[in-house]
């Protein structure tokens, strides 16, 4: 057996292996990061044992690197405890000392090591702030921190009244928290999300501070809920305004975690599409580094030897086959923005999630998004799909299906249309005019026979139950009855205060 341990999550950094750590009496060059990592976490006093994936794993042997990936979850949920290394990167040349790279630039944009140097101890000094802050509040319900009000007019104004409870955070120390639980690479750093997940305990490193994860998972409260129904950022505005702004990679970090704790596994699609905007060096890892957090992790088996495509193809049959259906492809959430939509990874199939997106702006990709939430409630086809499913030389998908028509553009969007105000109460009726003008005649609701073509309901009902989803949300429902007769009043009576008619016809 291994002498207790504990395991240390971090960011690699550049792959420069310029410094040098003695192990086992024999010179190691590791990351400047990790030696500063582990020259801080040394104690005064007898020897302390830390696992690190850089130093016992021999990365250069992919067979060797497939056998280990396969024991992290047991070796990261098997340690005392797991050390997270928040600290800004250390200073790491670029390979051409000429070329410009950002904070470690001087004002020439030229790499200078005392500009970075400056520019880490600054950025750990923010955090250091921060995490004092978080003492100070962590105590409080998430959902009563509000950032402070500026005036009216200026960027971000906050109108509404923010409660006698509320607690409001000025610009300085809303930035001190992003900076430690928003900004540091590692929130968002695939590897991460597993060992986060798995460990028995967690200690946030910053600096000279530590922060234990159970005070976070005390802020962040219990409630799992629909901040990650969609896996989409905006989701945890639900919670609370700071939730949202400050802290929601780390609340999809313990949304995950309590799942884990608890003994649930998830479908390896759910998990995939939780963590779809985290970074992974090698763009197999986004497979890989989560496989252990889902009910498939003895159906793959781990090999560097695959190309990205491969293990992605791999990924979608697998999904396919285990699910009889093809959710993976009509309700895919890993749809890149349209200006990332044209560099998918090489050789992936176009029926294939591109899975090594990490750039996603929510709102090109909601609709699948917002679908692939509500799975199930939608299956127009039949229970199950024919397995095994068929793939052609050539990586193609062969399917039976039936031609039913044609599915044209939206003739409006209301999401990329801003000129409608969400501060005016009628907002949502002026959208729901301007479908009704464009795809049907002004006059068409006074029309008492226009029945929808099953005959069991008024055009118009069919009409706004297609815009609503059918649905109702929280829990995501499909309407009842009820339901729907008192929505269809109240949109009756929304068209009564806003009537259609003021258009011309469409």
């Amino acid at each position: 057996f291994p002498p207790p341990y504990e395991t240390l999550s971090y960011v690699w950094g550049p792959p420069k292996f310029t410094s040098t750590i003695t192990l086992d009496s024999y010179p190691l060059a590791v990351t400047p990061h990790l030696e500063l990592a582990l020259r801080h976490l040394r104690v005064a006093k007898g020897e302390r044992v830390i696992w690190v994936d850089a130093v016992c794993i021999n990365q250069g042997d992919a067979v060797e690197r497939g056998e280990q990936v396969t024991l992290m979850k047991r070796i990261y949920e098997s340690g005392r405890g797991n050390l997270v290394w928040l600290h800004p990167m250390a200073p790491t040349p670029p390979s051409n000392a000429s070329t410009p790279t950002g904070d470690g630039a001087d004002q020439r944009g030229e790499w200078d090591e005392n500009t970075s140097l400056q520019w880490m101890s600054k950025t750990l000094a923010t955090m250091e702030e921060g995490a004092s802050l978080f003492r100070k509040i962590y105590t409080r319900d998430i959902a009563s921190l509000e950032p402070q009000r500026r005036k009216e007019g200026d960027f971000n104004f906050h109108p509404s009244d923010p409660g006698a409870d509320a607690w409001l955070l000025d610009n300085e120390q809303v930035k001190s928290l992003r900076r430690l639980f928003l900004f540091s690479p590692l929130w968002s750093r695939i590897w991460v999300m597993q060992e986060l997940a798995v460990a028995a305990r967690i200690t946030l490193v910053i600096g000279a501070q530590t922060l234990d994860w159970g005070m976070v998972a005390s802020f962040l409260g219990d409630d799992t809920g629909y901040a990650d129904a969609f896996h989409m950022m905006w989701g945890h505005g639900t919670v609370g305004s700071m939730a949202g702004r400050v802290f929601r990679r780390v609340k999809t970090i313990q949304n995950q975690r309590a799942r884990t704790q608890q003994g649930m596994k998830e479908g390896l699609l759910d998990v995939l599409a939780r963590f779809k905007g985290c970074d992974a060096t090698d763009p197999r890892d986004k497979i890989y580094g989560l496989l252990g957090l889902t009910t498939q992790a003895s159906e793959m088996v781990v090999d560097y030897r695959k190309s990205a495509a491969e293990v992605y193809t791999e990924v979608a049959i697998l999904e396919i086959n285990r699910t009889a259906n093809l959710d993976i492809i009509t309700q895919n959430p890993f749809q890149a923005p349209p200006h990332y939509s044209s560099e998918r990874h090489p050789g992936v199939p176009s029926w294939v999630p591109d899975f090594s997106c990490a750039h996603y702006d929510d709102f090109s990709s909601q609709y699948s998004s917002l679908l692939f939430a509500q799975r199930d409630i939608y299956c127009a086809g039949r229970a199950e799909c024919n397995l095994p499913c068929a793939v052609l030389p050539g990586s193609i998908l062969r399917l039976h299906g039936t031609v039913v028509g044609h599915v044209g553009a939206l003739l409006f969007d209301a999401w990329e249309h801003h000129e409608y105000d969400a501060e005016e109460p009628d907002w949502k009726l002026q959208i729901l005019h301007e479908y009704l003008r464009l795809y049907f005649c002004s006059g068409f609701l006074e029309e008492e026979g226009a029945r929808y073509m099953n005959g069991e309901e008024s055009q118009f009902q069919a009409f706004w139950r297609t815009l609503v989803g059918d649905c109702k949300a929280y829990p995501i429902e499909r309407l009842s009855s009820p339901q729907i007769a008192e929505d269809d009043a109240a949109f009756h009576d929304g068209e009564n205060v806003y009537p259609v008619d003021v258009y011309e016809s469409g």
